[in-house]
Formats: structure tokens, C-alpha cells, sequence
């Protein structure tokens, strides 16, 4: 990946906000269809990223209910996707949490091990009610800040079954399978926020 070079002067008490953005995250075009991806850079850039960002007038660009998380592995040549996050309610919580869980296994696919998890009764109906009520817009699998998958919503999804694909290895998709099973860490299930004009 190519980078634009950092400025000449690069002392240690220079602002942070001297070094533009976009010569350590590659934005996303969109094409056809949106998508909740903003840019990709590699992991050692992330950290930086994350520093600008939190600069108050980068901060003020965006509306409070927008959150920035990084994709927990590399899409593409060792690329991180920065996708954004709405969150819809007052509180910061996610529609859904680990507590609907109460099954999760790894699983071998042609591409590599996903996770495939089952809900409560409870938790199938709600998680009915989110797809259906958000239908050609995006969802995404949030655990401990890190964004595991995200999805277009085709329609609406019922029985209570999850499944997260990814390419995870084996040892990571049964690493992620104890966690959602043992509840040990909060899993939302969050709103990606979409711009699509509807």
C-alpha cells in the first residue's frame, strides 16, 4: 500500500494533528451500494488513527451516536476496516447482549472456521425483530469493542440462529465460541449506521 510521506519535521512534540489522516487511512469508495466501512489502514497505523480521531475538532465532525471500531482482523493485505457504528440507545447499549446466548460451537467451512451460536426464545424473537425492522441495512457482531462481522440485512432472520463466517482459525473460532458461550464478556449486537437516503 502506498502512503503519502509524513511531513519533513516529525519531532516528538509536533501536535499530533500535523499529520493528515489520509496518508495512514486509505478511505472507502463506495460504489454501487453504501457501506459501513470508512477506510482501512494497516495495524501498526491503527493506534495513530485512533489519536486523531480523538482530537476534539475531528470529534465534532461526527454525531454523538457514531462510533469508529476497528475489525478485529485484517480484510485484505494486512488491512484493519474502520467501520461505523450507530449506537440507538441512550445508554450505549446494544439491542442485543452475550445473555441470549446459550450455545455457540467453532465450526470447519470450505473458507476456513466460523462461529455458529443459538439464542434464547427470548433473544430469537428480539433478533426477528431487529432484522425484520432493518431490512436492506447493515448489522454488525460487536465483542469487547472489536467488530467480528458485519452484514448486509436481506431479510429477516428467525429461528435464533447466529452464524459469524470470516476465515477465522481454528483456534481463534473456538476461542470466540467459549467466550459467547461462557458469557464471559458482553457481546452487542449493534446498528451499523447507513446513509442511504431512505
Amino acid at each position: 500500500m502506498k502512503r503519502r510521506p509524513y511531513p519533513k519535521d516529525s519531532s516528538a512534540e509536533e501536535p499530533i494533528y500535523h499529520f493528515p489522516l489520509f496518508s495512514i487511512l486509505t478511505p472507502s469508495i463506495e460504489g454501487s451500494y453504501s457501506t459501513p466501512c470508512v477506510g482501512q489502514a494497516l495495524e501498526s497505523d491503527t493506534a495513530k488513527v485512533n489519536e486523531i480521531l480523538r482530537i476534539p475538532e475531528m470529534r465534532n465532525i461526527f454525531p454523538p451516536s457514531l462510533r469508529l471500531l476497528w475489525t478485529v482482523r485484517p480484510y485484505y493485505n494486512g488491512l484493519y476496516e474502520l467501520i461505523a457504528i450507530k449506537v440507538n440507545s441512550r445508554d450505549g447499549r446494544a439491542p442485543l447482549d452475550g445473555e441470549v446466548i446459550v450455545d455457540a460451537r467453532a465450526e470447519e467451512e470450505d473458507r476456513g472456521w466460523a462461529i455458529s451460536a443459538v439464542m434464547t426464545a427470548e433473544g430469537a424473537k428480539h433478533w426477528a425483530y431487529l432484522t425484520a425492522d432493518n431490512i436492506d441495512k447493515w448489522i454488525a457482531i460487536v465483542l469487547d469493542d472489536k467488530v467480528y462481522f458485519y452484514a448486509y440485512v436481506l431479510s429477516e432472520i428467525t429461528g435464533g440462529k447466529i452464524s459469524i463466517p470470516g476465515s477465522f482459525t481454528e483456534s481463534e473460532a473456538k476461542e470466540m465460541a467459549l467466550v459467547l458461550k461462557s458469557g464471559m464478556l458482553p457481546v452487542p449486537v449493534r446498528l451499523v449506521e447507513e446513509d442511504s437516503g431512505r
